[in-house]
């Protein structure tokens, strides 16, 4: 399964220039990364029980940045394949006291693109499948100044959706929001994933 969409985004990226207007782009994000899923709950209820602390969500910036493909297959759909470095940061505390993990990620979303005139330029609606491939180790920061790296977890090839909503300007500048939610365990068995929401923008070529 996970050879087979990989495989599939190779050949998009090849056969579909060929058949269908192309343009490509540079694109950016700034997204704020947390835990979700029945395992976060799990964690609260640690930390309740352990310490007497009720532990939530914190909001920690991540960013992606990278390039797109725009296979234009009429004047209000397309396919965009995308290739973004992604650095993902979930920070989860009791006030003064927190934990961070970042990850850094090769991502590959795979979106399907509307496009509806709007004034001298679109807004533009997509989504799709998001393959992740988490290069390295997850390293790990305390509030107490304590540093860490994990290279224990089971899974680094992660797979999860994005959606993204937003304006494109008639010059090929856009702006937008996005989500994306990762569906793999990395550690298996856990129930716990995480998921971002942020601002994205960019330019075609």
């Amino acid at each position: 399964m996970k050879k087979s969409f990989v495989v599939l985004v190779m050949l998009s990226l090849l056969v579909l220039p060929v058949l269908a207007q192309t343009s490509f782009g540079l694109k950016g994000a700034l997204s704020d990364y947390s835990w979700t899923g029945d395992g976060w709950g799990d964690v609260q209820d640690y930390y309740e029980f352990m310490y007497g602390a009720e532990v939530d969500n914190e909001f920690s910036f991540g960013f992606s940045i990278g390039g797109f493909i725009e296979h234009k297959v009429s004047s209000t759909l397309a396919i965009q394949p995308e290739l973004l470095f992604t650095l993902a940061s979930m920070q989860y505390g009791d006030g003064d006291d927190w934990i961070r993990e970042t990850w850094k990620m090769l991502e590959i979303p795979v979106y399907l693109k509307g496009l509806f005139p709007l004034d001298q330029g679109s807004f533009y609606i997509m989504g799709g499948p998001d393959l992740f491939y988490l290069l390295g180790d997850i390293e790990i920061d305390t509030s107490d100044n304590n540093s860490s790296s994990d290279d224990d977890y089971d899974n680094n090839l992660l797979f999860g959706f994005v959606i993204s909503a937003g304006y494109e300007f008639q010059n090929g500048a856009f702006l937008g929001l996005k989500f994306s939610r990762v569906l793999t365990e990395y550690y298996d068995d856990t129930d716990l994933f995480i998921h971002g929401i942020g601002i994205e923008g960019g330019m075609k070529l």
